[in-house]
């Protein structure tokens, strides 16, 4: 049987984060995912054939810049799909909210 200092349930972006830090500070890791493609909310999956959405990367959008450079992600294949994404929030009479970077209107 295999000895791990660590076992990560779940190849979320936080659960890889974890996993990350604790393979760079020496310790063997395992980590469990039950999906096919690790990532979990920052992945993407087909909703309709031709036309992949993620669930939730407005909210995931953009690491910790500490994160990034502490785990060195750029150099193990990172990109980000936009440089800055808007989020809104749509209002049924019309008073949208848009969010984008450090500004709001609407």
């Amino acid at each position: 049987m295999t000895d791990f200092d660590a076992i990560i349930i779940g190849a979320g972006h936080n659960g890889l984060v974890c996993a990350g830090y604790l393979a760079k500070a020496g310790k063997k890791v395992l980590v469990l995912e039950s999906r096919a493609v690790p990532g979990g909310c920052a992945a993407t999956h087909e909703f309709a054939p031709g036309f992949n959405v993620s669930s939730c990367a407005q909210w995931l959008y953009q690491l910790s810049p500490k994160v990034v450079s502490d785990l060195k992600l750029p150099q193990h294949g990172l990109v980000y799909a936009a440089e800055s994404l808007a989020t809104i929030a749509l209002d049924d009479a019309g008073d949208h909210l848009r969010l984008q970077g450090d500004s709001a209107s609407g």
